[in-house]
């Protein structure tokens, strides 16, 4: 039963990166305030960005592009791992952890990786 879950949850993460380059592909990129990016950047400081939910996907595709060091925090539960194989398959580092399993170690990592 694991094997099968395994190999939908490849398949699901693989389709959906092949349809979200489709979507990419036809939307329209407006870059607000990208000079503040590009300052802040090559200040080598840490930067933390964060997005809405329904903004992710654009946040996502835009630093898939980019060749910048770049993390997420994405969810220990199993209903994420679709969406985790499609970042790493996109150079993201995940930083694994939720609100109730995790938090302490999300936490931890983001502190070290900050300083």
């Amino acid at each position: 039963m694991i094997m099968k879950s395994k190999i939908m949850i490849w398949f699901l993460s693989t389709i959906l990166r092949y349809l979200f380059a489709a979507i990419f592909f036809t939307c329209r990129w407006e870059i607000q305030n990208e000079k503040v990016f590009k300052k802040y950047q090559l200040s080598n400081k840490p930067i933390l960005l964060c997005s809405w939910h329904s903004r992710f996907l654009f946040v996502a595709r835009f630093f898939k592009s980019s060749n910048i060091n770049i993390s997420g925090i994405s969810s220990s539960h199993r209903d994420s791992e679709i969406m985790a194989k499609i970042l790493l398959k996109w150079n993201w580092k995940l930083i694994r952890g939720s609100s109730t399993r995790g938090w302490s170690h999300v936490i931890r990592t983001m502190k070290k990786k900050l300083r």
